[in-house]
């Protein structure tokens, strides 16, 4: 018996759903005079599951969705539970994927880096290192 559903079982979704698909995130950069704003878009993640770190002058941004079948696979027979709770996906077109994008941020001071995450959107701002002043030296005649 044919159902409704049938003609979206051989799409092309169908055949690359189980892709892993990484992302750059959309962002924007501002210069504020004394530190630059880096605005990203990450809409959907927690918290917790975006990665700050710091290599060097590399500063790196990391994300990563994991479906609730990832995470009941982990847990072993609670996979089973959970679909007889949630159902059969028959069409899943909203992407779980991973973002990452490197900065050079060798004219900022890391140890002055805040981050803040609001509404899908991680905000860093990032203050700029200060010129170095020259010392200046006495030196005395002999």
């Amino acid at each position: 018996m044919m159902t409704i559903f049938q003609p979206f079982a051989n799409t092309l979704w169908n055949t690359v759903k189980d892709t892993e698909i990484t992302k750059v995130p959309k962002t924007d950069l501002r210069d504020t005079g004394d530190s630059y704003v880096l605005e990203a878009d990450m809409p959907g993640f927690k918290k917790e599951e975006i990665k700050l770190s710091l290599e060097g002058d590399v500063l790196t941004i990391a994300a990563e969705h994991t479906t609730a079948e990832d995470a009941s696979d982990s847990e072993g027979s609670a996979e089973q539970t959970d679909t007889a709770k949630k159902g059969t996906y028959l069409q899943r077109q909203r992407s779980f994927c991973k973002y990452l994008q490197r900065l050079d941020i060798s004219n900022v001071d890391a140890d002055r880096i805040d981050a803040a995450y609001e509404n899908g959107v991680l905000k860093l701002t990032l203050p700029k290192k200060q010129p170095a002043k020259p010392e200046v030296k006495q030196i005395t005649v002999q």
